[in-house]
């Protein structure tokens, strides 16, 4: 008799096949543990199972976890904005209201409608632009973007831990691969004549990750290396480079607080194999976060001034991995050599030569 989670993977791997074959994503119901779930399959192995949701959440699951396959329609199809719109206001009830603006769906606190959608989408038109000005033409999100603002920190906290995350307290705001949401406090307490900057920098960062993860810059069921996605979301900190027409000299690209960091980091002392530390694997984030993100932002931001080509192949390099495959450093660090060369000791050289020059 075949197991579970073996016929789990036969049923799963059958209906690949055929919407491969056919170009089709067909829509699947089932239960894990007990709860019905309908959606996209996106991927499976022996150990995992990935089930994209109409509203954009990603499921990941143990294949012996799953009973009572059926599937629903030959197509799947994604959420309209109504229907996204329905979801939300069921979900979060009273004290809320969700405004759309373009791509953007905003949940927020009742009474804010003009102060979040349209900044959202203002961040999402600057993405692109930034990227089809370097002849990157990025692919149009198949779901309506969300994002969630909480009207305090406790409120904050306590949607974060539903989503079974903590959060420290100096956490402004954060996104997450799996719902595919930003979700944030409001600052200003609600306040409109409040600077809204104060968050201005945690809003922008968080949604550059969003727009990256959904408009093709970077693979949402795959291992993006975690140095890209913190480089590219501290690059765009800069006003010069979310709002590039009314900033438009590189002193405006260059995001401050992380290249003072990084300077720091220079009159410290740093081991010579800083950047293939940092290429090779996540562990720098875990043992020295600011020096992690210091050193991401400025050779993001290095390559992106002096071989934007070069960051645009990095950058697909890691988007063309397959859903749910491993990434050793060993292939992360022979991605990284491939596109800029083996001899890192003196691309190191080059890269603390332009920063020191930044003032």
């Amino acid at each position: 008799m075949m197991r579970p989670c073996m016929l789990a993977l036969a049923i799963l791997a059958t209906w690949f096949a055929k919407s491969e074959c056919r170009a089709e994503h067909p829509l699947i119901k089932l239960q894990i543990d007990g709860q019905w779930q309908t959606g996209r399959p996106v991927a499976w192995s022996d150990s995992a199972v990935q089930l994209l949701s109409r509203d954009g959440r990603l499921l990941e699951f143990a294949p012996q976890k799953a009973t009572n396959f059926s599937k629903v329609s030959n197509s799947f199809r994604p959420f309209s904005q109504s229907e996204m719109r329905g979801q939300l206001l069921k979900e979060f009830g009273k004290g809320f209201e969700v405004s759309g603006v373009g791509h953007y769906l905003v949940v927020h606190p009742a009474g804010t409608r003009d102060q979040w959608a349209p900044r959202f989408e203002e961040i999402y038109r600057s993405f692109l632009q930034y990227f089809s000005a370097r002849g990157w033409r990025l692919t149009e999100p198949e779901f309506p973007l969300v994002a969630v603002v909480a009207k305090s920190q406790a409120q904050f906290v306590q949607l974060a831990q539903q989503q079974e995350i903590d959060v420290s307290p100096s956490t402004l705001g954060f996104y997450s691969l799996l719902n595919n949401r930003v979700l944030l406090y409001d600052v200003t307490a609600g306040n409109p004549k409040a600077d809204w900057s104060i968050s201005a920098e945690t809003i922008v960062h968080e949604t550059a990750h969003q727009v990256a993860y959904n408009t093709g810059v970077h693979n949402r069921f795959g291992t993006t290396p975690r140095w890209l996605a913190e480089g590219l979301g501290t690059l765009f900190e800069a006003k010069g480079v979310w709002n590039a027409r009314a900033n438009t000299s590189i002193d405006s690209r260059v995001n401050r607080y992380r290249l003072e960091a990084f300077q720091a980091l220079l009159k410290k002392g740093r081991p010579s194999d800083s950047i293939s530390q940092l290429v090779s694997g996540d562990r720098m984030f875990q043992t020295n976060p600011e020096a992690a993100y210091a050193t991401s932002w400025a050779l993001v931001f290095f390559l992106s001034e002096t071989q934007p080509r070069k960051l645009q192949e990095l950058l697909q390099k890691a988007a063309q991995r397959k859903a749910l495959e491993n990434y050793p450093s060993t292939s992360r660090l022979e991605d990284f050599t491939d596109v800029l060369g083996t001899n890192l000791t003196m691309l190191d050289a080059q890269l603390v030569r332009y920063i020191s020059g930044l003032k």
